[in-house]
């Protein structure tokens, strides 16, 4: 399977926009990140935070997934071996379960213990379905906050706020599955 590295993520970006006929100006207008920062980006010499990758990808109207891993392939199967890991860190694992040009999509995310992003919170264009398989989490959802363990489930629906953390002594592991349009 092809794959996109953060280390060319800029192209991306740049192919992006530019299908869109955006300027890097009305880029920056939208997403309130400086035009220096995104030809920073394009050009590879900058890398974004998960933040701003979230933030310009609501405007062009794609998924992290969609940036990160060409939609050229279909597939029914993809094996363990064939995720892709999106974002490694000291907090979380985020691979991707891509099957191409299908309406959904699937992420693995896994929460090291300690891991927090309930300072930031997203919104996206897409309903999202999830399921706890090891572990727990706390996830806020709107103006709500539910603990979650393993086998429990929840569902967002698109451009509602959401943040979650993982405060036990052990990973979290979530699936996430995202209807496209």
């Amino acid at each position: 399977m092809e794959k996109y590295y953060l280390d060319h993520i800029g192209d991306r970006f740049k192919e992006l926009r530019k299908e869109q006929n955006l300027t890097l100006k009305e880029l920056s207008e939208k997403t309130g990140l400086s035009i220096g920062y995104l030809s920073n980006l394009e050009r590879n010499i900058s890398s974004p935070t998960l933040e701003y990758m979230q933030r310009i990808c609501e405007i062009l109207g794609v998924s992290i997934t969609d940036l990160l891993i060409p939609q050229k392939q279909e597939h029914i199967i993809v094996r363990k071996a064939d995720k892709i890991t999106i974002i490694e860190n000291d907090f979380l694992k985020c691979e991707s379960i891509n099957y191409g040009r299908y309406n959904m999509e699937c992420l693995c995310i896994t929460l090291h213990p300690g891991a927090s992003f309930n300072d930031k919170t997203w919104g996206h264009a897409y309903d999202e379905l999830g399921i706890v398989v090891q572990g727990s989490m706390e996830i806020s959802i709107g103006t709500n906050i539910y603990t979650l363990y393993e086998g429990d489930s929840f569902y967002i629906c698109s451009n509602t706020p959401h943040s979650m953390s993982n405060s036990s002594e052990e990973d979290c592991i979530s699936y996430w599955v995202m209807k496209k349009s």
